[in-house]
């Protein structure tokens, strides 16, 4: 056979060489073993609702006794399986295993590489390439339910972690509506004070016009706390839609939380925020969409960061020409009657995009990987808002650097020295007098640190934190957390509590700070 004659008719001898060389180093890497696989080294795509059933020569009442009659636990499944991969499968042409979309990846680098021959720089490209694979993966494998699975679920260890989550979600949290208060400076900073100011006076004399709106926002599949109280289990560390086979005591302790998260009033908090913060995103939305080709570069670029563009715009604007209409001075979308499907969908993507962000919602790629792992659940609890907020209030801020964020943030430190003030005299702590301390507490739980604020408090406990430095003394957030809390987590905080109380108590000298 004469091979060089085969190549010659493919056109680009050059270009085929090159294809066959990349992929013989991509299988001497690893880089070859595409998609979802998981830790078993088995390709995950079609699975739960969407795979074939494969027991037809059996009956369902034969089964009875290996069935899930919790229609709850039913349809969370569904939830956290069918509507994932419905998306996932719509974003990448109906590849769930991200096959194709990876290959693309491969090929750009490819490309990049073979018109580079420094090998530091090669280094640099492959480690990139590695690195920008694992994240798309990975995010994909979170959204699945996949990433980091415990060998054994049923462990002692894992079923430990959750149990302790859930015992510091009781002890820890019944303040926790008060802490939230600064929600409502979060759609100052995204809307802007004008136009928050000209909404809120339709609580009292449009009410019909602020329910109508929220229903669309619940049609879209939001403002469901008081239901499913999702947001406040992302911020406990107690999110885990896929734990199964759980005992009499694990029941037990899962409903007590769920108890909890009525009591402590969060769920009611979380959808009166999103309600009127899907009130201001649609007018807003609403507004651009009709005037898009009137609006300015910022409206230009919140719409896009919402989904909607020059490539999409026209038929969102098409249905609300025909089926919007206003209720007061509040536009109302009307996506019920309209007759485009693809619009709908956009339209309740983007109201979703807008709202989630303005009140911190932890998202798929919010969090670090280690924190999806069990033993990153329990070194990070509680910690899951200040890794969104990072993401969804600083660098976003940083982004926007308009008078709204002035605004918001100027709100958000007032409701922080409120929150402080609140919080002191319930748990009968001395207030300070020092107008520096205030606006240190205000800053500190506005939200606007992130991340940063944590790494500063982790590093007043040996004197070099932000607080140390200017001489307002350690917070008020932190004063009852030991250096093992600060570094390992609540969990590890509490057994060095206990550690100290038992000490205490056999030497019989029980100091003030032991006591508390």
């Amino acid at each position: 056979v004469n091979f060089r004659s085969k190549f010659e008719e493919m056109g680009d001898e050059d270009s085929y060489v090159n294809e066959i060389t990349s992929d013989i180093i991509n299988q001497l890497k690893g880089d070859d073993r595409l998609g979802l696989i998981d830790d078993l080294g088995i390709k995950v795509a079609k699975r739960g609702p969407l795979k074939e059933r494969t027991l037809n020569f059996i009956n369902d009442n034969e089964l009875e006794p290996w069935l899930e009659n919790d229609a709850r636990k039913v349809l969370n499944y569904y939830q956290n399986t069918l509507s994932t991969d419905i998306e996932i499968s719509r974003a990448f042409d109906g590849d769930l295993t991200l096959d194709d979309a990876i290959t693309t990846i491969q090929g750009e680098y490819a490309e990049v590489i073979a018109k580079t021959t420094d090998p530091k720089i090669l280094k640099q490209i492959d480690k990139e390439k590695k690195s920008v694979i694992n994240d798309l993966t990975s995010v994909n494998k979170i959204m699945r339910g996949m990433y980091a699975r415990p060998d054994n679920p049923d462990s002692m260890i894992v079923r430990g972690g959750r149990i302790a989550r859930q015992y510091l979600y009781l002890t820890r949290m019944g303040m926790v509506a008060l802490a939230s208060i600064i929600d409502i400076s979060n759609p100052i900073r995204k809307h802007g004070l004008k136009t928050w100011a000209k909404t809120l006076p339709n609580l009292i004399t449009n009410l019909e016009g602020i329910k109508l709106n929220i229903k669309e926002a619940k049609l879209a599949g939001n403002i469901h706390d008081i239901t499913a109280p999702e947001r406040m289990a992302s911020f406990s560390g107690l999110g885990d839609p896929f734990a199964s086979n759980l005992s009499a005591f694990e029941r037990y302790t899962e409903n007590i939380s769920k108890f909890m998260s009525k009591i402590n009033l969060m769920p009611v908090w979380n959808d009166t925020q999103k309600g009127f913060t899907s009130v201001l995103s649609q007018q807003r939305m609403i507004d651009g969409i009709k005037k898009f080709n009137k609006i300015d570069e910022k409206e230009t670029a919140y719409l896009g960061y919402l989904g909607i563009g020059s490539n999409n715009y026209k038929i969102i604007a098409d249905e609300l020409n025909q089926h919007a209409y206003k209720e007061g001075r509040l536009f109302v979308a009307n996506t019920e009657k309209w007759n485009n499907p693809e619009a709908v969908r956009i339209y309740r993507n983007a109201m979703n995009t807008d709202i989630d962000s303005t009140i911190v919602t932890v998202g798929a790629g919010d969090l670090p990987l280690w924190m999806q792992t069990e033993a990153g659940k329990v070194v990070g609890q509680f910690k899951s808002f200040v890794f969104a907020a990072t993401q969804q209030v600083l660098v976003s801020s940083l982004q926007q650097k308009d008078m709204a964020v002035l605004n918001g943030l100027i709100s958000a430190v007032g409701l922080g020295m409120m929150a402080y003030y609140f919080r002191s005299i319930i748990s009968g702590k001395e207030i300070s007098k020092d107008p520096e301390v205030w606006l240190a507490e205000g800053l500190d739980r506005s939200g606007y640190l992130g991340i940063l604020a944590d790494y500063s408090h982790i590093a007043d406990k040996v004197g070099l934190g932000a607080s140390s430095l200017l001489g307002t003394g350690e917070l008020s957030r932190y004063q009852s957390r030991n250096i093992g809390a600060s570094l390992l987590g609540p969990s590890v905080g509490l057994l060095g509590d206990a550690a100290i109380s038992i000490g205490a108590l056999k030497s019989g000298e029980i100091s003030e700070a032991d006591a508390k």
